[in-house]
């Protein structure tokens, strides 16, 4: 993150997304991604795993022996063991968890190739990097991607997070994996 600022917006979209995660709607999709990531968290094995997400814990029941949280800030973080620090600059070794999921924050951080980048760097050989996002080709995606979508068009509270984008890839996830 390159200044104080940046990390003061991400933690307000950070608590905004909280906030979607803790409604009714994002309960009820938080259930269906979490039905649809079971089978592959229940076959994941190692000593290690990070979840970057706003939403309850999603890995909680692979058996993975350690698992770890992100936040943004100390503020936000609910465990002792939360990894605080900037997601473009994850504090942990190379290739050192067995198991990673970026729960739909790529949307909001300002450099989302640099999470990306430091995600995989995190990934072993033998683990999985899982992504959740929103659906980029929905009509608030490609609204991003005119000239006039400005800083603010980013992130939780511009209304990219709503339900029937759930709907949409929830069935492409049922339609690929039947």
């Amino acid at each position: 993150m390159s200044n104080s600022q940046d990390l003061l917006a991400l933690a307000q979209l950070f608590q905004e997304g909280r906030r979607y995660w803790s409604s009714p709607d994002g309960v009820a999709h938080w259930r269906a991604e979490r039905a649809c990531l079971g089978p592959v968290c229940e076959r994941m094995h190692g000593l290690h795993s990070l979840e970057l997400g706003m939403g309850p814990a999603l890995a909680d029941m692979s058996p993975i022996h350690h698992s770890m949280r992100w936040a943004p800030t100390v503020q936000l973080a609910e465990l002792p063991s939360t990894l605080v620090c900037p997601p473009d600059a994850l504090a942990l070794p190379d290739e050192s968890l067995q198991l990673v999921i970026i729960h739909h924050l790529l949307e909001i951080v300002p450099n989302p190739h640099r999470l990306l980048h430091e995600a995989a760097r995190l990934t072993s050989d033998e683990g999985c990097l899982i992504i959740f996002g929103w659906a980029p080709l929905g009509v608030a995606g490609l609204s991003r991607l005119s000239p006039a979508a400005g800083a603010g068009s980013r992130g939780v509270g511009s209304g990219e997070h709503r339900p029937n984008f759930a709907i949409g890839w929830h069935l492409s996830i049922s339609e690929s994996s039947g």
